[in-house]
């Protein structure tokens, strides 16, 4: 079972944050774009290219559809971060080293969609990477990871608290909460105290920072073990752990985003994409983060790819039957893969295999 991994923007004393949010839902906006694309397109940096080579035609924002009303991580943006000494920027286009780790594969590389109509609801079309839904990315907290500020490598991406999305979150916490021991939750003491497990930051509730990390964040040394108490505690009580996590911790780094699509017959559907959370997701701060994962190879080590290591958030953002959908065609993307190193032509595997799970391949 993959451990699903957050980063949610807050401040800390020692790297500040400005950051701008999207409403509460994070489905307020959406981009509108006129589409006569193809089922699967290839897509680059310079955004997607159909059948015809022709780049689509940006329309004005509108409001988005109510009919499919979830939150989505789209609003949690970092617009600043101080940079630690030795890190470096990793902008479009290139690689970038942080404090002498493995070097992070460059962000604008080919990529391979592929669309289909939601089976719940005909209005709405899913877009899926499969690129990075078919590449072996693992959380590797605990087993390599870096932590995003290289003065804190045991806190992973728990530095900073995670923000709820709404009130059905906190709800959610809050009876986790009320099972957790003492002997499970390291802060038990704290959280318990007057000043509780949350924290409110601009006027949004997020669960509170102690010691210098995520309260709910177990440190090393701790008996029952380092990492997130609500992650252990799923673990141990044989639920997933995304039924127990605030959501911006269980989404990373799989990112959904909406928009509406209009067509030239004047008809629309809402568009639902699913793919990675890299460094750009947060906004120009993103670039600046210490140490990050998505696109680090050695992140890229998983025993099974992203769409069945993470079936069960997949699952909980898609719905059980579009995400039967994706399986079947992620499945008949690997084969492809497999073809073409079967073959020997291994100058396809930049366009069919994410670049990290490429370079961490012998």
């Amino acid at each position: 079972m993959a451990r699903a991994c957050g980063i949610a923007p807050s401040a800390t004393a020692d790297a500040p944050l400005a950051r701008s949010r999207r409403a509460a839902a994070g489905l307020a906006e959406a981009k509108t774009a006129r589409a006569e694309g193809p089922a699967l397109a290839l897509v680059t940096g310079g955004g997607v290219v159909d059948a015809t080579g022709a780049d689509p035609v940006p329309q004005p924002a509108r409001t988005m559809p109510t009919r499919m009303q979830a939150t989505d991580l789209t609003q949690f943006r970092l617009t600043q971060l101080s940079v630690t000494p030795g890190g470096a920027r990793g902008h479009a286009g290139q690689a970038a080293t942080y404090d002498g780790q493995v070097p992070e594969t460059p962000l604008d590389t080919p990529r391979i969609w592929v669309e289909f109509t939601n089976p719940d609801d005909t209005a709405e079309r899913f877009r899926c990477d499969l690129t990075w839904l078919t590449s072996s990315w693992t959380c590797i907290y605990g087993n390599g990871c870096q932590g995003i500020y290289a003065g804190r490598p045991d806190d992973g991406c728990c530095t900073l608290g995670a923000h709820f999305t709404d009130k059905d979150d906190v709800k959610t916490i809050k009876r986790v909460v009320k099972d957790l021991g003492p002997d499970e939750w390291q802060y038990y003491d704290e959280g318990h105290s007057r000043a509780g497990w949350r924290d409110k930051e601009d006027g949004d509730t997020k669960t509170r920072v102690a010691d210098g990390a995520c309260i709910f964040l177990n440190r090393p040394g701790f008996p029952a073990g380092d990492g997130c108490a609500l992650h252990q505690h799923a673990l141990l009580t044989g639920v997933e752990p995304h039924t127990v996590k605030p959501e911006v911790c269980w989404q990373l780094p799989i990112r959904r985003t909406y928009r509406t699509v209009e067509m030239p017959d004047e008809s629309s559907y809402l568009e639902v994409s699913i793919g990675e959370y890299d460094r750009r997701g947060w906004g120009p701060g993103g670039h600046d983060l210490d140490w990050y994962c998505s696109a680090n190879p050695a992140a890229h080590v998983g025993k099974d790819p992203v769409y069945l290591s993470n079936a069960g958030e997949l699952k909980h953002l898609m719905g059980a039957a579009a995400y039967a959908e994706l399986a079947t065609r992620c499945e008949a993307h690997l084969e492809q893969v497999r073809a073409a190193r079967n073959s020997g032509n291994r100058k396809l595997l930049p366009l069919l295999v994410h670049p990290a799970t490429l370079a961490a391949q012998p």
